[in-house]
């Protein structure tokens, strides 16, 4: 099973960009925003992709009977249910049960016929990451970080964001602010 590429990801988005209903907007989270900022490859070695393509449900506009088969024509799963992972590249809903996004305003991707692919601003992305921030999770934020010119004083403005969220506890918050530390490493290195 080989990892999404850039050119591989946007070969599949191409392909549906006349399939899926006009005004289709896809907000991606997850590592292929990253590849779109030219970070492909993880700070750890070897590529940070899998197989997934992760979907903000709440930041995207599409109509799922027709994005599902506009993924099917092009032998793409969709929003894949159970405990394997496919062994063909798949789209997957994330929805705010599963990860928390800040609003925050939009950044344009990619725009191809019916298709338009957008991704959170850069804090609320980062701001995303810093509550679960593993360790992939932390180079990508730096990665992102650098790609954006944020600096690293900078970073606690992502975690700032999380304040404003209600569904944010305290602990969270201030578990996103010790995260910081860690992509501060990163970036250091970069």
């Amino acid at each position: 099973m080989t990892p999404l590429n850039l050119d591989s990801t946007l070969d599949i988005f191409e392909k549906i960009s006349t399939k899926v209903a006009p005004n289709t907007e896809l907000m991606l989270i997850g590592a292929v925003p990253c590849m779109f900022w030219g970070n492909g490859i993880s700070l750890l070695g070897g590529s940070r992709t899998t197989m997934d393509i992760d979907v903000w449900e709440e930041g995207s506009t599409f109509n799922t009977a027709n994005l599902k088969a506009a993924l099917k024509s092009v032998n793409v799963g969709f929003n894949p249910t159970g405990f394997d992972e496919p062994d063909a590249p798949y789209l997957q809903i994330v929805t705010s049960e599963m990860v928390f996004v800040p609003a925050g305003n939009p950044v344009e991707l990619y725009e191809i016929n019916n298709l338009r692919l957008i991704t959170p601003d850069p804090y609320s992305y980062i701001a995303s990451k810093l509550i679960r921030c593993n360790i992939k999770d932390a180079a990508d934020c730096a990665l992102i970080a650098k790609h954006h010119r944020i600096a690293s004083a900078d970073l606690i403005k992502a975690a700032t964001k999380l304040k404003s969220c209600k569904r944010i506890t305290r602990t969270q918050v201030e578990l996103a602010h010790e995260n910081i530390t860690l992509i501060q490493s990163f970036l250091s290195n970069l």
